[in-house]
């Protein structure tokens, strides 16, 4: 009987899920009572882009005449690392992914030979961060028309509208949206 007067009996918090795969639950002390239905829509994802096709990894791109070009990393708009520089030492999809990679700054460059004989190479953006706050694209500052001959596409989302790279959730019916998995 003393167990059943107990008035601190019953006041733990806690959460459960019924799909723990797909999401997990966690309750802090401030947690009310009740059932919440959460349907998970689409997972946060990194952007992933991806250039037109050059003959090989070191087969010079710049454009035209040009015999330099400026690109710059960019997320959200906003300028993160150095400038990067193309010249006579460095311009091929190599040079650009070395560049790219050793700038460090939120996206990794890799070169994916898509017709697997070594004509095909497609040199792939794909940001280290996910969601539209984790978006790294790389933009040429100069106006050599190298971005244009170059021609990156959006992989991923497939839609082509970076929004979608967020995760997207629906909790009891309402929609939300944040640029990682996790949803407090």
């Amino acid at each position: 009987l003393t167990a059943l007067t107990d008035q601190t009996l019953g006041t733990g918090i806690a959460a459960t899920s019924s799909a723990t795969n797909f999401v997990t639950a966690t309750a802090t002390s401030a947690a009310t009572l009740g059932a919440i239905g959460v349907d998970v829509t689409r997972l946060a994802t990194s952007l992933a882009q991806a250039s037109d096709s050059v003959a090989t990894t070191d087969t010079a791109f710049l454009a035209g005449d040009a015999t330099t070009a400026t690109f710059q990393l960019q997320q959200n708009g906003t300028a993160v690392g150095d400038p990067i520089v193309i010249d006579s030492t460095n311009n091929s999809l190599a040079g650009l992914r070395d560049a790219i990679n050793g700038a460090k700054v939120g996206v990794r460059a890799t070169i994916v030979d898509v017709k697997g004989d070594g004509t095909g190479n497609q040199l792939v953006l794909q940001s280290t961060e996910v969601g539209t706050k984790g978006a790294v694209s790389l933009v040429e500052t100069t106006a050599t028309g190298t971005d244009a001959k170059l021609n990156f596409r959006t992989l991923n989302p497939p839609s082509g509208t970076l929004a979608d790279l967020d995760a997207q959730v629906k909790i009891n019916g309402l929609t939300i949206t944040r640029s990682f998995n996790t949803i407090s």
